[in-house]
This record gives structure tokens, C-alpha cells and sequence, in this order.
């Protein structure tokens, strides 16, 4: 999503990729799947997971002094839950979640992304009652996108006025397992893998000129 929509440019030569950095994407692109559908679905899959194990605690008298690292938790699962399923909102035409009861039946982006709007609003809610300000922030900015994209135009310029705009909502990365590897970190900063991503300055024209603000900062960082 970060090439698709101009945040980031592609620095590698693998063609697949390019397609999604200039807006032509073939339908046997395969890199989509593995790098972009199943990911997203495993994020979704560990993050409602999670929320849901974490509950089941929240009334077990062996667990009650970790309480508020279990609230923590559950805030995070749903913000991770709700941008998830903005995500596939946002890319797909058809958001499929298989085997997730009550669905029989894919839901169109509009629909994915009320559903996705109530999780960032349980992880607002949440983090509120908890004092977790940063998890807060960053399901408030969720909530300003998904009304971007529903075309409720006032409700998300309200809702992105809350949230200061150097707010930053960091990501963890971890080395643990290729499965949780964090791959804007992983093809940004070339750990694990070669740098794969960049930022634009404007003067490479196969990629249209694009130039990011935040060009001085990314090299500032090396």
C-alpha cells in the first residue's frame, strides 16, 4: 500500500512489484498474496485472537495482577484488528476473511470498513478508560481514515484535527520468526533483507518524479 499510493518508491527490480509502484497491476501478480493478502490476514487472524484470549482472562482471579497489561493488550489487538481490515478495504474489491463466523459471504470495501471502524473505536474506548495515549491517538488517525474513505469528509477532518501532526505510532519489530518480521523495517533499513523501498527526491523518472516531504528526514536517518 506504502508503493501503491506514493508514500514510498521501489529501490529493487523485481517486476511484480513494480506494477504496484506504477499503478498497473496484472492479475497473476503473485508477489500480492505473499507479500500483502496473507500478511494481512495473519495480522488480523493474531490480533482477534489475542483480544479474545486476553478476555477470557480479564475474570481469572490468577491474572489479576497483570490486569493492566492484559487491557493493554486487548487495546492493541483491536487497533491492530480494525487497521487490518482497513487495509483490506482499501486494497481489495472484495474483503475475504474465511471461516470467520458470522460470514458466509465476502463484504464490499464500504462494509469492511464500518466493521473496522467499530474495532478502532473499541480501541479508542479502551485505551481512553486505560490512559494508553498513544494507542488512543492512533485509533482516532484509524477512524479519520475510514470516514476518509466512506467520503464522510466533515467527521474525518474532526476526528484527524485530535491527533498532533507529528504523532507517531511505532510498530515493533521483531526477529523472532519470519512470519512476524516487520517488512517496512526489513526493506527500509535492509536488516534481513536488501533495501527494497525508498523515498522519492524527485529525479528518477521511471518512477514520475516523485518527491516526498520527508525525503530530508529518511536520509537524515541514513
Amino acid at each position: 500500500s506504502a508503493l501503491l499510493t506514493d508514500e514510498m518508491i521501489l529501490s529493487g527490480t523485481f517486476e511484480t512489484r513494480l506494477q504496484v509502484d506504477r499503478r498497473r497491476i496484472q492479475v497473476n501478480n503473485a508477489t500480492l498474496t505473499g507479500a500483502m493478502y496473507t500478511p494481512l490476514h495473519q495480522a488480523r487472524m493474531q490480533a482477534d485472537t489475542t483480544v479474545s484470549l486476553l478476555q477470557d482472562r480479564l475474570q481469572d482471579p490468577a491474572f489479576e495482577e497483570v490486569l493492566d497489561q492484559l487491557n493493554e493488550g486487548i487495546a492493541l489487538g483491536k487497533l491492530y484488528g480494525g487497521f487490518s481490515r482497513v487495509r483490506m478495504a482499501e486494497l481489495y474489491c472484495w474483503s475475504i476473511l474465511t471461516g470467520m463466523f458470522p460470514e458466509s459471504v465476502p463484504l464490499i470495501p464500504d462494509d469492511r470498513m464500518l466493521q473496522a471502524l467499530v474495532f478502532l473505536q473499541e480501541a479508542e474506548t479502551l485505551a481512553a478508560i486505560a490512559g494508553l495515549e498513544e494507542i488512543r491517538l492512533a485509533a482516532i488517525a484509524g477512524q479519520a481514515r475510514v470516514h476518509l474513505w466512506l467520503r464522510n469528509f466533515p467527521q474525518a477532518a474532526t476526528l484527524a484535527a485530535e491527533v498532533p501532526r507529528d504523532f507517531v505510532h511505532w510498530a515493533e519489530f521483531s526477529q523472532n520468526d519470519p512470519a512476524q518480521y516487520n517488512e517496512m523495517y526489513m526493506f527500509t533499513w535492509g536488516d534481513i533483507q536488501a533495501i527494497r523501498w525508498t523515498v522519492g527526491n524527485g529525479t528518477t523518472q521511471t518512477r514520475e518524479n516523485v518527491k516526498q516531504e520527508h525525503i530530508d528526514e529518511f536520509l537524515s536517518q541514513n
